[in-house]
């Protein structure tokens, strides 16, 4: 297990994070500069916190009270940096067998560890290359390579996929999965993309201001963010808004970002100002103009269309901007849905969730 309770303060910066975890896939996201990388730093030994204790696996790594600080190279933590940092004049051999060497292990024994992690890894052909031979994913295996081979309790992956082009980042995302459940200890990978977290993750973090303000499943991000920024990183519509009254049962907000006003049976009675919630996947969209009686029916455009193997999602903008997920027989009958489009979005009053600002600061 891995327990960081934390705090340091970096001028006007201050990092309080609290999180425990097992042997499973930790992804950190959240804004540029919210202290995802200076989490992992701390962790690794890079950065001294000024409060607060560090265990990995029942090893005390930091401890402010009991004055325990272990040094980096000693803290048996694997780092993998966003840039990989490679030693660009070494060999593919000497770059995962120079945190051996620092260990002054015998020759014999680096030998055998880094031709061993090399096999695992699918890249012992390349042992006598230097880096700039190699390809991105390739020159990432060997990253992962010299943080592996030191066997370490824990992996810290920052920015792991960022320095690939779209083709290959997808491969190598599928082969970083597939190691990071064979290596069966606790791995913590920062990102700021959607794709890379839900994939790699069992859970997900999210920090803001340097805090966690929201962790869990990636279905439980999904289901029910606390804040706009879960939201939109998860795919979600979500909007602030104010409660306008209802009228036979029918409730009425008016949305904060526009005059548009959606109705719902899911009346809010404990204040005005509440958060509306409505899932991609719970929006329709026809592009005839619907008859009979839909509470919410909202014409708009079509801004983007990306294809997600079975699954489309539809980007539209009208009164409000709407993320949309069809699946692809629903795309079908859509044919020749193409970006510009004007459609209609239906909206069923049970497909709005209202959350009153008071349950949403329940959760912080």
């Amino acid at each position: 297990m891995v327990s960081c309770q934390i705090k340091k303060s970096l001028g006007n910066f201050e990092l309080n994070v609290d999180f425990t975890m097992e042997n499973e896939t930790l992804v950190i996201v959240g804004h540029s500069g919210c202290g995802k990388s200076t989490t992992l730093r701390a962790l690794s030994g890079l950065l001294t916190p000024d409060e607060g204790v560090i265990e990995v696996e029942g090893q005390v790594f930091f401890n402010k009270e009991k004055k325990i600080n272990v040094s980096p190279e000693y803290r048996e933590i694997g780092f993998l940096f966003q840039n990989y940092a490679l030693f660009p004049h070494m060999t593919i051999f000497e770059n995962v067998a120079y945190g051996l060497a620092a260990r002054k292990l015998l020759k014999p024994e680096i030998e055998r560890r880094v031709i061993e992690q090399l096999e695992q890894l699918n890249i012992l052909a390349y042992a006598d290359n230097i880096p700039a031979e190699l390809s991105g994913g390739q020159q990432q295996r060997v990253a992962l390579a010299r943080a592996l081979v030191l066997k370490p309790k824990l992996l810290l992956l920052d920015e792991p996929l960022s320095a690939l082009d779209v083709t290959t980042r997808d491969r190598v995302r599928r082969e970083l999965k597939k190691t990071l459940a064979e290596l069966k200890i606790p791995a913590i990978v920062v990102t700021h993309d959607y794709e890379d977290a839900i994939s790699l993750g069992h859970r997900i973090m999210v920090m803001d201001g340097g805090r966690v303000i929201q962790e869990g499943t990636p279905q439980e991000l999904i289901i029910q963010p606390r804040s706009e920024f879960v939201a939109d990183f998860s795919g979600t519509n979500y909007f602030d808004a104010t409660y306008l009254g209802q009228t036979n049962g029918i409730g009425q907000y008016r949305l904060s970002n526009g005059n548009a006003i959606i109705q719902t049976q899911n009346v809010d009675k404990k204040g005005k100002e509440v958060s509306i919630l409505i899932h991609p996947w719970d929006i329709r969209i026809t592009k005839e103009k619907p008859v009979g009686k839909f509470v919410n029916v909202i014409p708009s455009k079509v801004t983007r269309i990306l294809s997600y193997g079975n699954r489309f999602r539809v980007d539209i903008e009208g009164t409000i901007p709407l993320m949309t997920e069809i699946a692809r027989d629903q795309m079908n009958i859509l044919s020749d849905l193409d970006e510009g489009q004007s459609i209609y979005a239906i909206i069923e009053n049970e497909a709005v969730q209202v959350f009153s600002h008071s349950e949403e600061e329940a959760y912080a």
